[in-house]
């Protein structure tokens, strides 16, 4: 499945350097344009903490969980978005 980001795991150096106010999640640097995440409202900085209620961290990463899911499935992305909580919906792409 296809989500459209490059992301970097959040430890104490990555929370320090973006001001983060989360210790784990997927921190997304980038946003790939016209991506199921950029139709969904992902933005640069923002913490992916959860998938499908599923936490992110150093054992379940992003790609890890991601896999469970096949292209064209729904998921539902918990962000932090500066300290704001944010649910957005997002259909997964196919890698192409």
């Amino acid at each position: 499945p296809y989500l459209g980001i490059s992301y970097a795991l959040v430890n104490p150096a990555v929370k320090a350097i973006g001001g983060l106010s989360v210790d784990a999640g997927a921190y997304v640097q980038d946003v790939v344009t016209g991506s199921p995440a950029a139709i969904a409202g992902v933005k640069s900085g923002d913490v992916i903490t959860r998938i499908n209620g599923a936490m992110l961290g150093p054992v379940q990463e992003l790609d890890k969980v991601l896999t469970r899911y096949a292209s064209g499935a729904q998921i539902l992305l918990h962000i932090n978005r500066a300290g704001e909580e944010l649910d957005l919906p997002v259909i997964l792409g196919e890698y192409k």
